[in-house]
């Protein structure tokens, strides 16, 4: 995989502002990215660039037409649970929504519960959400709904009933999910207990489809300049590294660098990324390329070492040691 996703990477790099290649290039966004359980992921993960004048409570109205969501945002992006406070001009949010896979190969709801939701007896939510899938045994092309599951620690007294509260659930029927889900949880868990919080319930309004459908048409079509420059497309491709859709951001890294490099645009934060993706797909040689020519432009760039695996340093140290050395 990592050789097809390499020499795919370097003749996007290579013909990117050809049209004819553009659905070739199409091709690739939606039938590289692969999981465990062979299936593949379907459209655009939302993302969000707050202004200074909005508060989580006012995104979870517009992405969720409840404020009672506000919590699903923070704990998706490591906020504080204060759905009054603002959010800072610039801010990047993750914006949790059932996502749909295409199955590639076929499979059960068993098999694809474990590879997707950790658990084969977590089978029953995907049932609930796909009812009108009757077949026991899913084909090859088979389109699931999955929903966006959180995890929550438990605080000192906390009870399910609370957690299920906390993120827009009854109380009651909610509580009775997260014992199902979270089957080796005891009945009455301790302080710190980590607990998975399925989403069945949350669904995007018409505003956030239109946008989700918005950023699904984008990925088929030839950017501009100022497309590729903006700060929604840097975000969309960190988006795609934080889902490990790390094929689809290969494709789109190489396509803005394509796109920006000739006009002499910056492009060592898209390296950056693209070297990320290299390294998650086993292509460490095809990484520190991408890596020495962000170090090339950008010899000050770094990568920060709380928020990046330890494997992705390992790999940028190397492309910094051997950069040093042609010196």
């Amino acid at each position: 995989m990592s050789a097809l996703v390499y020499s795919s990477m370097v003749c996007v790099w290579k013909v990117v502002r050809r049209p004819r290649v553009w659905s070739v290039i199409c091709a690739l966004m939606t039938g590289m990215s692969t999981l465990p359980v062979q299936a593949q992921r379907v459209g655009p993960q939302l993302v969000h660039l707050s202004t200074d004048d909005e508060t989580l409570a006012k995104l979870a109205v517009y992405y969720y037409g409840d404020a009672l969501f506000a919590a699903v945002l923070a704990n998706a992006n490591a906020l504080k649970q204060d759905s009054n406070g603002r959010l800072a001009a610039g801010q990047r949010l993750l914006i949790p929504h059932a996502s749909e896979v295409r199955l590639d190969a076929a499979s059960s709801f068993s098999r694809i519960a474990q590879g997707l939701l950790g658990e084969s007896y977590r089978q029953f939510v995907l049932r609930e959400l796909n009812d009108s899938v009757q077949s026991p045994r899913l084909s090859p092309g088979t389109v699931l709904n999955v929903p966006p599951v959180l995890q929550h620690t438990l605080r000192g007294g906390e009870t399910l009933e609370a957690v299920a509260s906390r993120y827009g659930l009854a109380a009651e029927t909610g509580a009775q999910l997260l014992r199902r889900y979270n089957a080796s949880v005891r009945e009455k868990p301790k302080q710190g207990t980590v607990i998975d919080v399925p989403l069945l319930e949350i669904g995007l309004t018409a505003a956030a489809r239109r946008k989700l459908d918005a950023l699904g048409r984008w990925a088929c079509r030839r950017p501009s300049g100022s497309d590729a420059q903006s700060g929604e497309r840097l975000i969309e491709l960190e988006s795609l590294l934080r889902a490990s859709r790390f094929s689809d951001a290969i494709v789109l890294a190489a396509r803005l660098i394509g796109e920006l490099e000739p006009q002499g645009a910056p492009v060592a934060p898209y390296n950056l990324l693209l070297g990320q993706a290299l390294v998650a797909l086993g292509n460490d040689p095809a990484a520190r390329i991408a890596f020495d020519a962000a170090l090339a432009e950008t010899p000050s760039a770094r990568l920060d070492p709380t928020l990046t695996s330890p494997k992705v340093i390992e790999v940028f140290a190397a492309a910094q040691a051997e950069r040093a050395l042609a010196r």
